[in-house]
Parts: C-alpha cells; sequence; structure tokens
C-alpha cells in the first residue's frame, strides 16, 4: 500500500464535519445571478446609440445642404503628385518621384 492510499484511507475513516446539504443550491444560485448581470443591458447602451444616430443624421443634413455629392471625385495620380501636396505623396517620399 501506498503513501496516497494511506492517506486517502485516513481521509475516508474521517467523518464529514461539514454540512453540504445546500451548497448545490447555493452554486446554482450564485451561477444565475453571475447570468443575469452579465446579460443585463448598458446603462449607456442607449446614450451611446442616440449620440450616433444623431450624428448621422447631421452628416446627412450638412451633406444634403451643401449639395455634396455621395461619391468623392477619384483623383488620378498624376494629379496627386503634381498637385500642391504633391511631397506628400507615397511615390515622392520612396524617392521616385522626386
Amino acid at each position: 500500500m501506498s503513501n496516497l492510499d494511506h492517506l486517502l484511507g485516513e481521509l475516508r475513516s474521517r467523518g464529514c464535519d461539514a454540512d453540504l446539504s445546500g451548497l448545490e443550491t447555493a452554486v446554482s444560485g450564485k451561477i444565475a445571478r453571475e447570468q443575469a448581470l452579465r446579460t443585463a443591458p448598458d446603462p449607456g447602451l442607449k446614450l451611446q446609440l442616440a449620440v450616433v444616430c444623431l450624428a448621422l443624421f447631421l452628416g446627412l443634413a450638412v451633406a444634403q445642404i451643401s449639395g455634396y455629392g455621395a461619391m468623392a471625385q477619384r483623383l488620378n495620380s498624376e494629379i496627386v503628385v503634381l498637385s500642391d501636396d504633391g511631397a506628400l505623396a507615397p511615390s515622392v517620399k520612396l524617392g521616385g518621384g522626386t
């Protein structure tokens, strides 16, 4: 018989000194409370949603008033390189168009 078998035998011979009858109910209650806290909606979520909707509405209103088109005009790479800020073009930064 190994030392572990001897220790397990001693443990088996001891009586249970704690009442474990309500343990399963207590654990289930704690799990239910934790799940309820996790599924509760964030109180700031409604405010965030309202701010996003307001920003979207204001952006669409300003675009409609100023006559801004939905699609931006596509620029050719030559126009970007030859423009006033052409020094910031990636081709110039990499040494291709000095």
